[in-house]
């Protein structure tokens, strides 16, 4: 059997920012951040997304563990949220 690939299909971020870094999370969130520190997240598989956060800094890398903590790389700092994005600080 061939696996034949799904087409890529456009969503609606509900931003005009560049999104430029994505994760999915253990629960299988799908998280997605970008410039002036957008954080955006789906829990439907990706078919829509939400504002969940505001990180200080151009993201350009995340990492989530599928319950609170958030690690960002924004604008070349390492920061953490340990509050899905309500508060940060470098780690």
């Amino acid at each position: 059997m061939v696996n034949t690939p799904t087409p890529w299909q456009r969503v609606a971020s509900k931003t005009t920012e560049a999104l430029v870094a994505v994760e999915t999370d253990p629960a299988g969130r799908v998280w997605i951040g970008g410039d002036k520190g957008s954080l955006l997240l789906s829990v439907d598989g990706a078919r829509t997304f939400a504002r969940a956060a505001r990180a200080p800094g151009r993201i350009r890398g995340l990492w989530c563990d599928g319950r609170e903590r958030i690690v960002v790389c924004a604008d070349g700092r390492i920061i953490a949220s340990d509050d899905r994005g309500a508060t940060w600080a470098p780690t």
